[in-house]
């Protein structure tokens, strides 16, 4: 590893996002932080993570959803991350459709100041609207080239607004390179009018050290599970593009018919919980289910190894990094057919089904759970990714935009286009 870092000649990347957590909150978009830790071996990093500005009020501090962004300093080490926040306005559900301009207004001063320490090479705006946007409008301000990176919502359903979707144009077609978390991401990037010598797919990352089939498991000392009972977990943001309800209604299919002999967990929060714990509780599933709430993304290896299937019944998403650390825990998934997902999902190790339907869902669930399987070779089905090799790429495309030469890294390994 010394090696590497000693015969690669190290580009200054800054990364523009904000799905990154604030020290307040216990997880947010884990994998920008396993991306920028892997990054940090083969480039200088920083991260600005645009934040909206809220007032320290009594009713601000009453609600989770914005109170996370009170008393942030304006830098931190989170993670093992550099991190700059900068604040900006926002009126919710009113100025969605400026919040780049606005993001972007607000962050150029710490941009220009960390390029004035150290010159940026590339800035990579994560997630193309709002973050991606905005990076571009600095880029463009400062004259560094700009590297983004599409995730699912922002290409899928943004890039169809009418307000939104110019902004994101103009932001792709002036960018150095696209990349993409999966194909479909990737074509619809190319259909907005991309060249294509510029756009590229690959799947994010996992840490293989971190999940793996052996090892301690939490899931059921804190759940208070009987041993000897298969448990079904999944782990999402409890909103409605997860899709579960659709879950609950397969679940509530499964004990109608005698099939439910094992216990659901649900791990994650959001605004979703309250109606799923209502629906829930309507199909009369409270004894075979368990609402866990957020845990610490260091927890969640130990929590998928006391799982027997996992599932994942989103409506729409990228390349789903839940689904990837599953696999590599030795968990067979069920998943839907949505995004990067059936690049992942196989009869080896799963099954996929349509999205928003409960009868197939509920099917496949049986059949998974009844199953034998070899956690080895579901984890083998995975154990070509990691985030070294994904930061790895990153670096050689920021290095082969720098103005004072190409990319050099010691086994000649050359960023490749899928």
């Amino acid at each position: 590893m010394a090696g590497v870092r000693a015969t690669m000649k190290r580009a200054h990347v800054l990364a523009f996002t904000s799905l990154f957590r604030t020290p307040h909150e216990r997880v947010r978009a884990p994998f920008t932080g396993e991306f920028l830790r892997a990054l940090q071996e083969f480039a200088a990093v920083s991260l600005v993570c645009p934040i909206p500005w809220a007032p320290d009020v009594e009713w601000v501090r009453r609600r989770p959803e914005w109170s996370r962004f009170l008393d942030v300093p304006a830098h931190a080490q989170v993670d093992g991350v550099d991190v700059h926040y900068v604040r900006y306005a926002m009126l919710p559900k009113v100025s969605g459709s400026i919040q780049a301009v606005m993001e972007a207004w607000a962050a150029y001063p710490a941009v220009l100041r960390i390029h004035q320490q150290r010159p940026v090479d590339v800035i990579n705006g994560r997630f193309i609207y709002p973050d991606g946007v905005a990076a571009s409008i600095i880029g463009a301000r400062l004259g560094i080239p700009v590297v983004l990176t599409a995730l699912g919502t922002d290409i899928d359903v943004y890039s169809r607004e009418r307000l939104k979707e110019p902004q994101i144009r103009w932001a792709l077609n002036r960018a150095a390179h696209v990349t993409a978390v999966s194909p479909s991401l990737a074509d619809r990037i190319l259909e907005l009018g991309t060249a294509p010598s510029k756009v590229s797919s690959s799947v994010n990352g996992i840490d293989l050290e971190r999940f793996r089939p052996d090892g301690r498991s939490l899931l059921r000392e804190r759940c208070g599970l009987d041993p000897e009972r298969k448990v079904l977990v999944t782990l999402a943001r409890l909103s409605s593009e997860k899709g579960l309800v659709f879950l609950l209604d397969a679940l509530g299919r499964l004990a109608a018919s005698g099939r439910c002999d094992f216990h659901t967990v649900i791990i994650g929060d959001g605004p979703e919980r309250k109606a799923l714990e209502e629906q829930a509780a309507r199909l009369g599933l409270n004894a075979a289910l368990t609402f866990a709430g957020e845990i610490d993304h260091s927890e969640v290896p130990s929590w998928l190894r006391g799982a027997d299937a996992f599932c994942l019944p989103s409506l729409r998403e990228g390349t789903p990094n839940v689904v990837i650390e599953a696999l590599a825990t030795g968990v067979p998934v069920v998943a839907t057919q949505v995004g990067g997902t059936p690049l992942l999902i196989g009869d080896h190790n799963g099954r996929l089904v349509p999205p928003g339907q409960a009868d197939p869902l509920a099917q496949a669930i049986a059949d998974v759970i009844s199953r034998q399987w070899d956690p080895a070779s579901i984890r083998r089905s995975v154990a070509h990714m990691s985030w070294r090799a994904e930061a790895r790429r990153h670096a050689e495309l920021a290095l082969s935009l720098c103005k004072d030469g190409a990319p050099h890294i010691a086994d000649g390994s050359r960023q490749r286009q899928s």
